[in-house]
């Protein structure tokens, strides 16, 4: 069990080519590859047999071994497959050349998830790939990265000679991860009857320009299963476009080619050039009307846009009442006020994460900004929901009197699942005040994350946020655990009140170290 456990999954050859004996291969000095220093015997592949069933998962990386030591296990395995037991093989493009004529060499019939890298300039892995589907024929995970002289495609995939046919052989396929996608792949994974998942990088869509005819009598009306929905299936899309790829109108282009989606998962990461206000409009209305309503549950959209947009561009997505996951990313400003954040949380009930600031990208100053009353009905209508990333003003002092004197907007609501509340680069004052209220609404709020930029203007916002994180929050948790343990027991009496001094002085011991481990870390001492 122990050498199932070391061998089910390795990197390269190298592993298994160390356990031959010393006399058959050793160390080339000069580029630090293994090298055969004899021929392979029969008592040498018994060795490599002891190890090769238990391997289940397989990466090949460029360099390690000599191109020959594939040559010399090829020649001995002419019918038997080198790893019988394979189930995955990711196959990673290399600086040697020939060594993908030795791919074969690891295909077996139990291998059911294959990742390739493809380069466009060596016809022979053209030629392989063609060839797959009847060596491999129950794959159901694929994912090709296309590759231009080793380098990553990012002016749009060139037409391959053959993909749409090796894609319509894998009736198995539920997943197919791959770098752009041409017409006529597109139009053959539509017929996969199991295709649940399909995932587009370095999306370009350049046959869905307008100077191009690639989207006009996309579905054959001749085609033997011209009566069922292209994309029957899918569950989970996934496009990605690079700063050279598809923009958001194209995008929305790409989108409205489904005829209806019954979509679990949507995403959607577009860093082309900048988008209109009137574009993130026509791509979330796209969303309304392509996806179905009532399937929808994640949502991720990532888009590069110059100005801030309000509520009235998120409507079309409130449309959506199952959604558990909605993120989205956009480096400007959401203003919502406390009416609007309760439209958005009736509206997704079922909520378990939101992100409406972007969490790793810089934002500009914000003229207006979500107010922190907001955060209430959030609190109120979303039960189920443990992470909330959100940009608003927690300094305004109007607020702070507003909820002093009508503490019934949120006494009394308290939503126990959220754990994580990411602020980005929200500004504060009052750190007290604002600490207590998050606690009265969160009780279980454990984390407070900020989004740390270098600037004067928000240094001291991003000192009261780890204070809150560090201190505030620790502290009133602890205090309310040693509150419900005393009522728990009754109060104290003459017989435990000297154990209740001793807990009390461990406890402000706890809350004077997380106090030290703040001003360090601050660099306040």
């Amino acid at each position: 069990m122990a050498l199932d456990g070391i061998w089910d999954e390795i990197r390269g050859m190298e592993p298994l080519i160390r356990c031959l004996p010393c006399d058959a291969w050793r160390t080339n000095q000069e580029d630090n590859e293994l090298v055969l220093t004899r021929p392979l015997r029969d008592s040498d592949l018994n060795i490599l047999h002891k190890y090769t069933p238990r391997i289940h998962y397989f990466t090949h990386i460029s360099g390690g071994i000599h191109i020959d030591i594939y040559r010399s296990l090829s020649l001995l395995h002419t019918h038997v497959p080198l790893l019988p037991n394979l189930r995955y093989l990711n196959w990673r493009a290399s600086s040697t050349p020939g060594v993908y004529t030795y791919l074969p060499l690891f295909l077996c019939p139990k291998l059911d998830n294959l990742e390739l890298q493809l380069d466009l300039v060596q016809p022979e892995q053209l030629a392989i790939l063609v060839a797959l589907p009847t060596d491999v024929p129950n794959i159901t995970r694929l994912r090709l990265d296309i590759l231009a002289d080793g380098m990553p495609v990012k002016s749009g995939l060139a037409e391959i000679s053959g993909l749409s046919e090796v894609l319509g052989l894998w009736g198995k396929l539920h997943k197919i991860t791959i770098t752009d996608i041409t017409r006529d792949a597109f139009v053959a994974a539509a017929l996969l009857p199991e295709l649940v998942e399909l995932a587009i990088t370095d999306a370009a869509f350049r046959w869905l320009l307008p100077s191009a005819a690639g989207a006009s009598n996309l579905w054959p009306v001749s085609s033997p299963d011209a009566e069922r929905k292209p994309y029957f299936s899918l569950k989970n899309l996934s496009v990605t476009s690079s700063r050279s790829g598809a923009s958001s109108s194209t995008i929305t282009s790409f989108l409205e080619l489904f005829q209806g989606m019954n979509l679990v998962s949507l995403s959607v990461k577009a860093a082309a050039s900048h988008c209109a206000i009137d574009q993130l409009t026509n791509f979330f209305q796209c969303v309304r009307a392509q996806c179905n309503t009532r399937t929808l549950k994640r949502l991720d959209l990532r888009f590069q846009t110059a100005d801030d947009f309000s509520l009235s561009t998120l409507l079309p997505l409130l449309d959506f009442p199952a959604l558990d996951v909605v993120v989205i990313d956009l480096p400007c400003n959401i203003a919502l006020s406390e009416q609007e954040a309760c439209k958005i949380a009736l509206a997704w009930p079922d909520l378990r994460i939101l992100r409406l600031c972007p969490m790793g990208q810089r934002m500009r100053p914000l003229a207006a900004m979500t107010k922190l009353l907001a955060l209430i009905p959030f609190a109120r209508h979303c039960p189920k929901l443990t992470e909330l990333s959100i940009v608003f003003d927690a300094s305004h002092p109007g607020t702070r009197r507003l909820l002093c004197d009508e503490p019934h907007r949120y006494k009394g609501v308290r939503n126990k699942s959220l754990a994580v509340l990411h602020v980005g680069a929200s500004p504060i004052s009052h750190k007290e005040f604002v600490a207590v209220f998050l606690q009265d609404i969160f009780p279980n709020l454990s984390s407070v994350t900020v989004f740390h930029l270098d600037e004067r203007r928000v240094r001291a916002d991003v000192v009261s946020w780890t204070y809150i994180d560090m201190v505030l929050l620790p502290t009133m948790a602890m205090a309310r655990r040693s509150e419900r343990e005393w009522l728990k027991s009754g109060g104290d009496n003459d017989e435990d009140r000297e154990d209740r001094e001793r807990q009390q002085q461990r406890w402000f011991t706890d809350v004077e170290c997380m106090e030290l481990a703040f001003q360090v870390l601050s660099g306040l001492v």
